[in-house]
């Protein structure tokens, strides 16, 4: 969908916020480096209502991360998780996700 996300395992010992879509900041902890991102937390109703995910996309970056661990810090809930019509509903609405979270963060324009 042009939105790589950073599919997480949370293990038990970890809070997860309620489902929905939030302006969140990633560090991958190899490189102790943190990224401005959007974390999305559901079910995903739109395609199968399947077991809850963690999903993050980090603005600005092409690096594989697989089986790295990464910390992600919720700074602010943009909205509540939703079904949409499709898949072209979809994408507008995470490039809006994108821009509301660059904002909550003080990234606009990057």
């Amino acid at each position: 969908m042009g939105f790589p996300t950073a599919n997480m395992a949370v293990s038990t010992q970890f809070a997860v916020p309620s489902n929905g879509v939030y302006a969140t900041v990633t560090t991958i902890l190899s490189e102790n480096v943190s990224r401005h991102s959007v974390t999305n937390i559901g079910v995903r109703p739109t395609f199968d209502n399947g077991v809850r995910s963690v999903e993050t996309f980090i603005f600005d970056f092409d690096q594989d991360i697989y089986g790295q661990t990464i910390r992600v810090e919720f700074i602010q809930k943009l909205r509540d998780e939703q079904k949409f019509a499709g898949l072209d509903a979809i994408k507008a609405q995470l490039a809006q996700d994108v821009i509301q979270a660059r904002a909550a963060l003080g990234t606009a324009g990057r």
